[in-house]
């Protein structure tokens, strides 16, 4: 078994917690996407993925259906299916999205918001900075996306959270599961600190201002670590 199937199969032992299959292969393929395992441009077939995990075809093709769905395979150029290639310059395209998106979820939640959530919302942010003490990005890049997704829960919107999903999973695609803005986290914190501040006053205006800053603020960040380091092309891995 090469390393790229032993470390799929390590991620299938990680997420098999009683789902049906389906579920199964979708938690395992999403996340080996994700971390890089199958790399952009991998072509995917029913066949491989069956051997690989041990299942029937019938739920790797619902797994792939899913996927396609979420944007992160599209048909390859000799036909099947391949992981999506997702540059540079595609990933800076999403931020506007995101800042509208973003904004108007901050400010739906700020009406819904109660202690509980607010607590949440400070329990990431304190997970985050404990990361960052600690140097561990990746734990870092998963409360900050725990975060974000709270907000969007807290705001009550099916159609906004779907889209913002599709957006946080191209973050990740790009990012392989690290901090998307390197350098960013003490400011990116300080700002979760200030839209808790203001979701706790109910200040719906204020909220969706700071939210829209904050994914500005992103965007210039990583347009800023680009030109630092001179990259080009359209992927790095930070």
């Amino acid at each position: 078994m090469n390393d790229s199937a032993e470390r799929i199969q390590a991620l299938k032992a990680e997420f098999n917690r009683g789902q049906n299959a389906a579920e199964l292969a979708l938690d395992t393929l999403r996340s080996a996407i994700f971390e890089g395992i199958l790399a952009p441009g991998h072509r995917i077939t029913e066949h491989e993925l069956s051997d690989l995990l041990g299942m029937s075809r019938t739920p790797i093709r619902e797994a792939l259906a899913k996927l396609q769905a979420e944007g992160l395979i599209e048909p390859g150029a000799r036909g099947g299916l391949a992981v999506i290639a997702f540059g540079l310059q595609e990933y800076l395209a999403t931020f506007p999205a995101r800042e509208a998106l973003e904004g108007q979820a901050a400010a739906l939640a700020c009406v819904r918001c109660t202690v509980a959530d607010l607590n949440r919302l400070q329990f990431y942010t304190d997970a985050m900075q404990q990361a960052a003490s600690e140097e561990d990005l990746s734990g870092f890049s998963r409360a900050n996306r725990l975060f974000h997704r709270t907000i969007w829960t807290i705001a009550g919107n099916p159609v906004i959270t779907r889209f913002l999903m599709q957006l946080q999973n191209y973050a990740l695609l790009f990012h392989h599961n690290r901090f998307g803005s390197p350098g960013r986290e003490e400011a990116a914190i300080a700002e979760h600190l200030l839209i808790i501040q203001a979701l706790r006053d109910r200040h719906a205006e204020r909220v969706e201002r700071l939210v829209k800053l904050h994914v500005a603020n992103a965007r210039e960040a990583l347009e800023q670590h680009v030109e630092t380091h001179n990259i080009k092309g359209d992927r790095t891995s930070w």
